[in-house]
């Protein structure tokens, strides 16, 4: 943003003077005036700077001016310099070290790092600074403040926390966002399809669920597993959480470390494997699973306990992430791959064979690990359900028929 009609880098204290008291200077949604640059190390006033800078970046981009005092009746800048005020300004002895110590503070305290901050200090004739930081209007939207987990949007001229909505709504508009999760989606679905997977599965369709929390598409950060697992020794690792975890049908006794993260699978008859599920270090979860469609060895079909099946898996991995101290709101994508001409086992209503070979289903959001991710996915099962000639998913309160 330029309010000063040249480059950042050339603005001086005499630019600083046509700004004073001038109405299209005040104080906006897109400039904020801030009159001291207090110990930005301290925690408190660190956060409180970061706050300012991803709020900025999570709306339209703008100014943040510090070493200005503003009429906070009016919203202008009425000291700009020091003839105006000699307490105008920051005072430091090295401001080079300053300035990039600031940077430092700004890529180390968000997530995704927010990138692209320029940061100019003006020279006072006191000898003093004015720092304004032009903040762009971020494609990796939102940017959350790592201090205190909290994603910020600023509202006319106040920075305040966004609700799950705002941030859920800022992520689906966000075409970085969504093309991450849709082509990490889509690359895994591909690999599944082809046969690599993390183990050998059984031959046949599957039940493709995909789990992401809000920090795995755009964060940097690993999550630590060890809690999930034993290592008995170097072949062998125990699942710990069998009853979090577990598949359909069996609940994994083994795990194995993968570079992505940590792959748990029933093992009992190693040439029985129907499905496994895939922790990666991101956050994001991926189970795979055939048993869905034909428990206990009965002929492939969707029955009256698929859709519940679902909806039970997804409260569980949301419990899980929950442990594991991800931040939502989280994505839920459901795929089916190898289904064609596989029926819809409904007694009450002439359903046909589905006539597609995968569905990548729409990804649908919930708010918080405690949502009901039943409420959000009934959409989705619709879809299914009109692939088999069907009107909508006829499906009571715990998603059975």
């Amino acid at each position: 943003m330029n309010i000063f009609g040249k480059p950042l880098n050339l603005v001086n204290e005499d630019d600083l003077k046509l700004i004073k008291n001038e109405p299209q200077f005040q104080e906006t949604q897109s400039i904020e005036y801030k009159e001291f640059f207090e110990n930005i190390k301290q925690n408190d006033k660190k956060k409180e700077f970061i706050k300012d800078i991803t709020a900025m970046a999570n709306s339209f981009g703008g100014l943040l001016i510090y070493g200005v005092q503003e009429n906070k009746g009016t919203g202008l800048p009425n000291a700009v310099d020091g003839q105006d005020s000699s307490k105008v300004g920051i005072e430091h002895a090295n401001i080079d070290k300053l300035k990039n110590s600031i940077q430092e503070i700004i890529l180390s305290n968000t997530e995704p790092v927010l990138k692209g901050v320029r940061i100019h200090p003006v020279p006072l004739a006191t000898g003093n600074f004015v720092f304004i930081f032009d903040i762009p209007k971020s494609p990796s939207l939102p940017h959350r403040c790592k201090l205190d987990n909290h994603f910020y949007y600023r509202y006319d001229t106040i920075s305040r926390s966004m609700s799950v909505d705002e941030i859920r709504a800022l992520m689906t508009n966000s075409e970085s966002f969504r093309d991450k999760l849709e082509k990490f989606r889509n690359d895994r679905i591909g690999n599944i399809a082809s046969g690599k997977t993390p183990i050998a599965l059984n031959q046949g369709p599957k039940t493709v669920l995909h789990i992401f929390p809000a920090s795995a598409i755009n964060s940097k950060e690993t999550l630590d597993l060890q809690s999930l697992s034993t290592v008995l020794d170097e072949d062998t690792i125990l699942v710990n959480k069998p009853n979090l975890i577990g598949l359909c049908q069996y609940k994994p006794n083994t795990g194995k470390y993968l570079e992505e993260g940590l792959c748990a699978y029933y093992d009992y008859y190693a040439q029985y494997r129907s499905g496994y599920t895939l922790v990666y270090y991101s956050g994001a979860i991926e189970v795979v699973e055939s048993e869905y469609f034909s428990p206990y060895g009965r002929q492939a079909g969707i029955r009256d306990k698929y859709f519940s099946n679902i909806v039970d898996k997804s409260v569980t991995l949301l419990k899980l992430l929950h442990e594991l101290e991800t931040v939502g709101p989280y994505w839920i994508a459901l795929s089916m791959l190898y289904i064609q001409n596989i029926q819809l086992f409904y007694p009450e209503y002439p359903t046909q064979p589905i006539r597609s070979r995968h569905l990548a289903l729409e990804s649908v959001a919930v708010e918080s690990f405690d949502s009901n991710p039943g409420k959000a996915l009934m959409p989705v099962f619709d879809k299914i359900w009109q692939a088999a000639g069907c009107p909508k998913a006829f499906l009571n309160e715990r998603y059975e028929w």
